[in-house]
């Protein structure tokens, strides 16, 4: 029996194997990555400037540009180049003329110097230094109205004189600087309002002229009436003119009691007006400069209080 069991056993072992289907299979070995190489890029090349040589009949010409010593360059760079000046003997016995400083040019373009001489006082005035209301008028895009408004209340007469003089030539020096299309005209209160003309005036150099010793003449005096008129009073009588632009120079001190709060103080200026508030002698906390100060950020304008 047991002989019989194991050839059972070894019978079905073969038939099972017989079943089976056979599995071919081969191993493959896989190539290592490859690295691609990445070549950095060319730092580029600076160009090299086009230096052409000029011959000249005068080898020792040299061109100074600073207040630094010639060296043997012969050209000198600067960001602020020596003015140019003909002060200085010319002499004309030679084949240059020597223009003063150790300029010297050829003879032929010495009528170029000449003109360059001339145009030095203009150049000189286009340099001028610009104040902060020059500034603040020449970035206002297209055609100004402006309104120069002067406090000559009771309350000014404990300024300065010299803190006055220099309010006065700020608002002299900024006439200067209106342009052709530009209209202007002065107010002045104390016990009353006063236009300076009845109508806007051009900037041209006659009114210019006539408007500045108008104000050497202005000062604070002592008004007849028990009150003075105040900042928004005259705001109130340039309203309906529709000024692009109001220089305001007051001590901000109001003649109604109490301060007022900022939505009424918007109804004296109209919507397009831009106020630009000027206050010297006083600290910037106080009150009037406090009020100076709302009046020009209300109006998007600008407030300069002198002293600082």
């Amino acid at each position: 029996m047991v002989l019989i069991v194991i050839l059972a056993l070894y019978i079905l072992q073969q038939t099972i194997s017989n079943q089976q289907d056979t599995i071919y299979s081969e191993i493959l070995v896989a190539e290592p990555k490859k690295n691609k190489r990445v070549i950095p890029r060319k730092r580029i090349e600076l160009q090299k400037r086009n230096i052409s040589k000029v011959n000249t009949n005068q080898p020792k010409l040299k061109i100074l540009t600073s207040n630094a010593p010639p060296t043997s360059r012969g050209v000198i760079s600067a960001s602020k180049p020596t003015e140019f000046s003909l002060d200085g003997s010319i002499n004309l016995n030679t084949e240059t003329e020597n223009l003063g400083a150790g300029i010297s040019i050829p003879k032929k373009t010495a009528h170029l110097g000449k003109m360059i001489g001339r145009s030095t006082g203009a150049q000189k005035e286009r340099e001028r230094e610009k104040s902060k209301l020059v500034k603040f008028i020449e970035r206002q895009p297209g055609t100004q109205q402006i309104f120069y408004s002067f406090d000559l209340s009771s309350s000014m007469r404990n300024l300065s004189p010299l803190k006055l003089r220099k309010i006065i030539a700020i608002i002299q020096d900024s006439l200067d600087f209106l342009e052709n299309h530009d209209k202007f005209n002065l107010v002045t209160f104390s016990g009353d309002i006063n236009f300076y003309h009845p109508d806007m005036i051009t900037p041209t150099i006659d009114h210019i002229k006539r408007v500045k010793e108008y104000l050497d003449g202005v000062k604070p005096e002592q008004s007849s009436r028990a009150s003075d008129q105040d900042m928004l009073s005259a705001l109130n009588f340039i309203k309906p003119n529709n000024p692009t632009i109001v220089v305001l120079f007051s001590d901000g001190i109001l003649t109604s009691a109490g301060i007022p709060q900022p939505e009424e103080m918007q109804k004296y200026v109209p919507p397009r007006t831009k106020i630009f508030t000027i206050a010297t002698g006083m600290s910037p906390d106080f009150p009037g400069a406090i009020l100076l100060k709302m009046l020009s950020n209300q109006s998007n304008g600008e407030f300069w209080l002198v002293d600082n």
